[in-house]
């Protein structure tokens, strides 16, 4: 897969946030990082990490990641955040690894998909507590559809810190990491359930 997102744009996006750059191993090791870019990973504790890669719609990532980045860190100012990842030629799988390196508590990984004919440059946040190599899809919420025709950055960034914050508090409470499988979403979000789903990369 060739990547079309002008990673340079999104760093001078982000300043003056902390952001690295990083690459996986290759499109057919989309999931694990280059050896590389293991070493240029800060290591935290950090409460979150925000992940950008491409995906299928490197459009969707260039126009929607940033903003939505920056109004969900607005909603959580007493958190400690790493620095954003941007990561070429990943698939979701890989903020797993990454967040594991880190030391970061979860996860969020931004990544452009195609929703349909008309929402091509869709943005998904897929949100992972506990990251570790290994997690499955059914470990993760999304946060899909982010884009001027669909999810407003503020809608998106406040269900997201909603999201995050319980996920945190719950994690606090029961002393779990396994809270954000399917059967978890009424729990963290009784009254939107039906706007957050579980689901897996295409």
């Amino acid at each position: 897969m060739t990547s079309q997102l002008d990673f340079n744009a999104i760093a001078s996006q982000l300043s003056p946030v902390s952001n690295v750059r990083v690459r996986s191993a290759g499109p057919e090791l989309s999931a694990l990082l280059a050896p590389e870019s293991v070493t240029a990973l800060p290591r935290g504790p950090y409460d979150a990490v925000f992940v950008i890669t491409e995906g299928v719609s490197a459009s969707a990532v260039q126009a929607h990641a940033v903003p939505t980045i920056m109004a969900a860190t607005a909603r959580l100012l007493d958190w400690n955040f790493g620095p954003v990842v941007s990561a070429e030629h990943a698939e979701v799988p890989l903020g797993d690894e990454i967040g594991a390196l880190m030391n970061a508590a979860m996860v969020v990984v931004f990544i452009g998909e195609r929703a349909g004919p008309a929402a091509a440059d869709s943005l998904s946040a897929y949100l992972t507590y506990a990251p570790r190599v290994g997690r499955h899809d059914v470990e993760r919420h999304c946060i899909a559809n982010i884009r001027e025709d669909g999810l407003s950055y503020g809608a998106a960034a406040e269900k997201l810190a909603v999201l995050m914050s319980r996920a945190r508090d719950i994690a606090t409470e029961d002393d779990a990491s396994d809270i954000l499988g399917p059967d978890s979403t009424d729990k963290l979000l009784d009254t939107e359930a039906g706007n957050l789903r579980c689901s897996k990369r295409r």
